[in-house]
């Protein structure tokens, strides 16, 4: 992966973390079991925000819980402490998304 890839991704992970909000966060947590898609961009964010790949499971009790605020995680996240190793992982996650897919799915 190469520094235009990083940026690319830092910049498709930006649009999809921005179009969040509380409704559709509260939306997801109470899914049972949600689509493919919403659980790659969970993981991606998950991953970008310092929870380690192998803890997914944990994280996802974690947020479902209501103890993590994903919004507030999110906003006050610093993009320059992204490395290059959670960059290729959350790449390799969302190189073949579509955002615009990603939004209606996770709508139902």
């Amino acid at each position: 992966m190469d520094r235009e890839n990083v940026d690319r991704t830092i910049a498709k992970l930006n649009k999809l973390l921005n179009s969040v909000s509380s409704s559709a966060v509260n939306e997801v947590r109470s899914m049972p079991n949600p689509p493919e898609v919403v659980l790659q961009v969970l993981k991606a964010v998950f991953i970008t925000l310092g929870y380690k790949e192998a803890d997914f499971e944990q994280t996802r009790k974690e947020f479902k819980s209501r103890k993590f605020s994903m919004i507030k995680a999110i906003t006050e996240f610093d993009y320059r402490k992204l490395t290059f190793k959670k960059c290729r992982q959350v790449w390799k996650i969302l190189k073949d998304l579509d955002p615009h897919r990603v939004s209606i799915v996770s709508q139902g």
